[in-house]
């Protein structure tokens, strides 16, 4: 907090996130009330991956908060919409940050796929963008 306290609220700073990308989640910041209902709601699913439920118990634990906290605001991409939304606020980012958790539990899979910053070396030799590159060159820009 001290950090984000130093920093200048006049100075634009933007955070951009796509799809299931874990790394955005971890650590997580304070967890609110809400957020732990989901939690324990998606513990219920039936054929839950062990991997899945650990992620939950580890975002359950952390209900009193870890100094996290985010700077910025958040832009965010979905292969889903094929778009960036810029600029979200704070109602926006709280409505969608619970998607995304219910999202992150159920396709564990993309994890590692939806956190490509400029695509795997090969390809970038084939001339495949990866997920970041896509958002800011090839998505539709909503604000």
């Amino acid at each position: 907090m001290t950090f984000i306290k130093s920093i200048p609220e006049t100075l634009p700073i933007h955070r951009i996130e796509f799809g299931d990308d874990i790394v955005p989640h971890v650590p997580p910041i304070l967890i609110g009330e809400k957020a732990q209902k989901i939690i324990g709601w998606l513990k219920l699913l039936p054929g839950l991956p062990g991997q899945a439920r650990s992620i939950l118990d580890f975002l359950e634990k952390a209900k009193d908060g870890t100094g996290f906290a985010s700077l910025g605001k958040l832009c965010y991409g979905s292969n889903k919409t094929q778009a960036l939304r810029v600029d979200l606020s704070v109602e926006q980012e709280e409505a969608l940050f619970y998607d995304r958790v219910y999202s992150l539990a159920r396709h564990m899979d993309h994890w590692a796929e939806h956190h490509h910053l400029a695509g795997t070396s090969e390809d970038v030799k084939n001339g495949k963008k990866g997920n970041y590159t896509v958002l800011v060159s090839d998505f539709q820009i909503v604000s």
